[in-house]
């Protein structure tokens, strides 16, 4: 609840537990901060209780006086009129911020910023809640009902999926790797740079609000407004982080929602319909955003303009806009291509970490960089939320988190040996437009080939 933000008396509490928790020393940093976020959850849990308990009696004794009001309005009319239009506004003001919640939470798009939300709000909520329920799947091959029967098969398939290290050719894997280009020096020494205050603090700017936090509830609100007392703490976590080799346990915990990828029915009866995204602790994403910051700065030098995904400076309209002069140019010229459209199936839950690791250290990322996002890969745990409740706990063994600032360039730089084998092989001939042969464009996962 960003309200709570706006309390005096919750900023209050706010840094009272940070003091308390910062200055026991007979825990070690790792501990001091979890324990700080569980306190600070609790307390917003307990100050939410009790405005929601307050509202709720307030309301109660405005309706009660209303009721009062228009007994009284009976016997002499006209007496009590603007008093009663008085309390109707009270009251109008506690149902408002009830059906704001309402359009807050399903994310509605369809009100105006300036339009008063209404009863409905509500309604639609519940409309969005009901839309999102899983009420029938496949569960070993005959159609379920049952909320456990669905539960256990989403936490099968995803066992399966992400506890599943990839085994892979080694010597294949070396070949494919060599073929990719390296850091300079020159930019691997800006590279591995420690960590500074400035890059926690422009990192909890940089993040965007009304996102839905992590399991420890705490959102990139809540960060920002207390940037200035929390941001020096933060960088203390992330360095020992470094000389520990790990990040604090809360880091590696995170939620998973599934979103449907279709509207077709039949399609929704089986897990695969669904798509996984991750719901990371914000903290950790201030750490993963800072590593992104640096593996931007480097990425586009190795990963080849044909991948448009996550590198800035690149859209997926420059490979639509490629695709389209290569038509176009066949029309004008009557020439020949064959364009093939392949969507990899679940590329992002398949990324091999030993293969993508690989990679990163035959880029020349750097000690810094590359010890940052290895950290970040391991020991994690997912939990699914399904129809309101939680699954077990599931390691990652494979993929790449969507919902992790990193993932879209760790994947972009984990297809790039793919994207380079088409590219060097002389045996695939690509259209040739001038002196430029195109043979692969992609957008993450998306890999158009053309052939001639």
């Amino acid at each position: 609840n960003t309200r709570l933000l706006e309390d005096k008396e919750f900023s209050k509490r706010v840094r009272e537990n940070f003091n308390k928790a910062s200055t026991n020393h007979q825990f070690g940093i790792f501990a001091q901060w979890d324990s700080f976020k569980q306190e600070i959850k609790n307390e917003a849990i307990e100050c939410s209780c009790i405005t929601s308990f307050h509202a709720k009696k307030d309301k109660n004794l405005l309706l009660c006086n209303l009721k009062t009001l228009h007994e009284l309005e009976c016997e002499t009319p006209g007496l009590f009129h603007e008093e009663i239009l008085r309390v109707k506004c009270q009251i109008q003001s506690h149902e408002q911020k009830r059906f704001h919640g309402a359009l807050v939470r399903p994310r509605c798009r369809r009100f105006l910023s300036s339009e008063t939300p209404t009863r409905r709000a509500l309604d639609d909520e519940t409309r969005n809640r009901q839309s999102k329920k899983i009420q029938l799947l496949n569960c070993n091959g005959a159609l379920s009902s049952d909320e456990l029967d669905i539960m256990n098969a989403f936490e099968s398939h995803y066992q399966s999926l992400f506890g599943r290290t990839q085994s892979i050719n080694r010597e294949k894997a070396k070949y494919l790797v060599s073929w990719m280009p390296q850091v300079s020096q020159l930019k691997c020494d800006l590279l591995g740079r420690p960590i500074t205050l400035e890059d926690v603090q422009c990192a909890i700017d940089e993040l965007p609000n009304s996102k839905t936090p992590g399991p420890d509830g705490l959102p990139a609100e809540f960060y920002k407004e207390h940037k200035e007392l929390l941001s020096p703490f933060l960088l203390k976590v992330f360095l020992e982080a470094y000389a520990q080799e790990t990040l604090p346990p809360s880091f590696y915990k995170s939620h998973t929602v599934l979103i449907p990828k279709s509207k077709e029915a039949d399609k929704l009866l089986n897990v695969e319909g669904y798509r996984p995204i991750t719901l990371c602790n914000v903290d950790y994403k201030i750490f993963a955003k800072i590593l992104t910051k640096r593996l931007q700065y480097v990425t586009s030098s190795v990963v080849g303009n044909h991948q448009t995904c996550g590198i800035k400076g690149r859209t997926i309209q420059t490979n639509i806009h490629v695709a389209r002069t290569i038509i176009e140019s066949c029309c004008a010229h009557a020439d020949q291509v064959a364009m093939v459209q392949v969507d990899l199936a679940k590329a992002f839950d398949r990324v091999s970490h030993t293969f993508l690791f690989d990679i990163l250290r035959h880029v020349n990322l750097g000690p810094t960089l590359f010890k940052g996002i290895e950290i970040c890969y391991r020991n994690c745990t997912t939990r699914h939320i399904v129809n309101g409740s939680l699954s077990g706990p599931i390691r990652l063994e494979s993929s790449v988190k969507q919902g992790c600032p990193l993932s879209p360039l760790l994947f972009a730089l984990y297809l790039e040996p793919l994207c380079l084998s088409v590219l060097n092989s002389p045996t695939v001939e690509g259209y040739r437009f001038y002196s430029t042969e195109v043979k692969v464009l992609a957008y993450a996962d998306d890999i158009c080939r053309f052939f001639c």
